[in-house]
């Protein structure tokens, strides 16, 4: 998609505009031997060389020299307004993605977006940001290095307002030290990176446990900590590269494939005895702000400063006022055979605020809400616990920060054995 070739007489039109490259497969791409190139490698899948406006998304790029490009080759004109989401790159001979003028003396990249890819296994540079590149958003992808190690390379200090978060790392071998560099600055592992160099700072370095990578399956198992813990950015669309929904189970999927949400959780009734949560021992307690509360919302300062329990238009005399992120470890000891609730934003942050709740046993997740926004009716959860020794109930940011994300938990209640 190439522009400012003097193909157009009206210089305002004269690149390649308002296209869209989706479901396609490239491969083999490759231009050594290229009497143009001589051993050079720098080929691409995928080449946006001055257009704007346009979608690349769904597409598979493999054993290329380049797999995805956004730059421009003419000094003073720019690519611009290109989204690129749910594309997977892996093989590549040379870089993974990259961005902006490849010298001083070309063209810039700006207002591009690159989320939810998943690019893995490239010989050399997986991320490569070049010169004079302004305002793009780098999010929510899965990067993988190859044995080199060298995830994110920037040599250029001209590049402003570029974000780059919510992305998860790994490489090939496990390895967390490799080569991220920013403005010429080099990092030799995550946590410097992640610390030091303004990016990444919600980011993570974990094997993101593809299902099965050794055949190119490159879907995130269900276990991955990629699962959920996505930005929600409308730019990330609304199904992933095959077609199925984003968002499901309460979150955005890192990388080109959302995960299957697990199956709703049962509904069953309380027969037994009733304990509410606020009246067992808390073995831990953690909290976004202040202390959780006892059937009260959550007033983010001292203890018992909240006001009443209310989900939309209900209001709830029993349940905890928790505020995101949260987890309460109750001891339950194998007693209690269900824990049921009514979930959702107290009414007090009004519009605002967005949560995930998940109940937990022994390690294993038991049940999860959803994503829950306010305003928004309480949403029943409901989790077995035959055998459970230790229950956590866990709220986690819904992907905006955790302002305003004042988390109820009404009614929580347990069938135990209280013999």
């Amino acid at each position: 998609m190439i522009g400012f070739e003097g193909t157009a007489s009206d210089p305002t039109v004269d690149q390649a505009r308002d296209g869209i490259v989706r479901d396609n497969t490239v491969w083999n791409i490759d231009s050594y031997g290229n009497p143009a190139y001589g051993e050079g490698r720098s080929a691409d899948g995928i080449y946006v060389d001055g257009g704007r406006d346009v979608l690349i998304e769904g597409n598979v790029v493999h054993d290329v020299n380049i797999g995805i490009e956004l730059a421009s080759e003419h000094a003073g004109r720019s690519t611009r307004n290109v989204t690129v989401r749910n594309n997977v790159v892996y093989d590549a001979t040379t870089i993974g993605v990259a961005i902006g003028g490849y010298d001083r003396r070309r063209g810039s990249t700006e207002d591009c977006v690159i989320v939810n890819n998943t690019i893995v296994n490239t010989d050399g540079v997986e991320l490569l940001v070049q010169f004079d590149t302004r305002d793009n958003l780098i999010a929510n992808n899965v990067i993988v290095a190859g044995p080199r190690h060298a995830f994110v390379e920037n040599a250029y200090r001209e590049n402003v307002g570029n974000v780059v978060d919510h992305n998860l790392y790994y490489s090939v071998d496990g390895s967390s030290s490799g080569v991220w560099s920013w403005k010429g600055v080099e990092y030799r592992d995550f946590e410097t990176w992640s610390a030091r160099s303004g990016n990444d700072g919600r980011s993570a370095f974990a094997d993101p446990a593809f299902n099965d990578p050794e055949a190119a399956d490159y879907a995130l198992g269900a276990d991955s900590p990629g699962v959920d813990a996505g930005a929600f950015l409308a730019v990330s669309g609304a199904t992933d590269l095959l077609g199925n929904p984003r968002a499901q189970a309460g979150g955005i999927d890192l990388g080109a494939f959302e995960a299957d949400a697990p199956p709703p959780s049962p509904t069953p009734s309380i027969s037994e005895p009733v304990s509410y949560a606020g009246d067992l021992d808390w073995v831990e307690m953690e909290n976004g702000w202040g202390p959780a509360e006892v059937d009260r919302s959550n007033g983010e300062r001292a203890p018992d400063d909240g006001g009443p329990i209310r989900i939309g238009a209900a209001v709830f005399d029993r349940g905890i006022g928790a505020h995101a992120p949260s987890r309460i470890v109750v001891a339950v000891d194998g007693r209690c055979s269900v824990f049921l609730a009514d979930v959702g934003l107290d009414e007090e942050v009004g519009d605002r605020g967005s949560v995930v709740f998940e109940v937990w046993g022994d390690g294993e997740r038991l049940a999860v809400s959803g994503l829950v926004r306010g305003p928004q009716t309480a949403v029943p959860i409901a989790a077995d616990l035959a055998g459970v020794e230790r229950m956590e109930l866990v709220v986690t940011a819904g992907g905006d920060g955790n302002a305003f994300d004042h988390a109820d938990w009404g009614d929580a209640r347990f069938a135990c054995d209280v013999a």
